[in-house]
């Protein structure tokens, strides 16, 4: 809202007509907070209370979007594995591997089994 021309900033004798004090009222009465308006700002706790759930619905998203990618992507490689450690099991049951050349195409696989130690 901007003052009557000529009238400075500060003035406190400046004379306003009817409609810019309604104006004015309106103004205030839309713009200002009220007691209940300050009741409902959040607190630096509730802050980091958001924060925390926010993180935790962020990171239950991440987990969904790795298990969907493991259930399309990961699942259908480990049984092409499985099914090419079948091969190599049976191409060495058949003597057409060594014992050793066998493990070690078994661990050429895109998931390596470990071996415990």
């Amino acid at each position: 809202m901007q003052p009557k021309e000529g009238a400075t900033e500060n003035a406190v004798a400046d004379v306003h007509t009817t409609d810019e004090t309604t104006e004015l009222l309106r103004y205030l009465v839309q713009n200002c907070a009220t007691k209940e308006d300050l009741k409902n700002f959040a607190t630096k706790d509730d802050v980091k209370q958001m924060i925390g759930e926010a993180k935790h619905e962020l990171m239950a998203y991440t987990d969904r979007r790795i298990t969907e990618a493991e259930n399309k992507f990961i699942m259908p490689l480990r049984r092409e594995d499985e099914k090419v450690d079948e091969i190599v099991d049976s191409a060495e049951q058949r003597k057409l591997f060594e014992r050793g050349a066998a493990a070690r195409l078994k661990k050429l696989g895109p998931f390596p089994k470990l071996t415990a130690a």
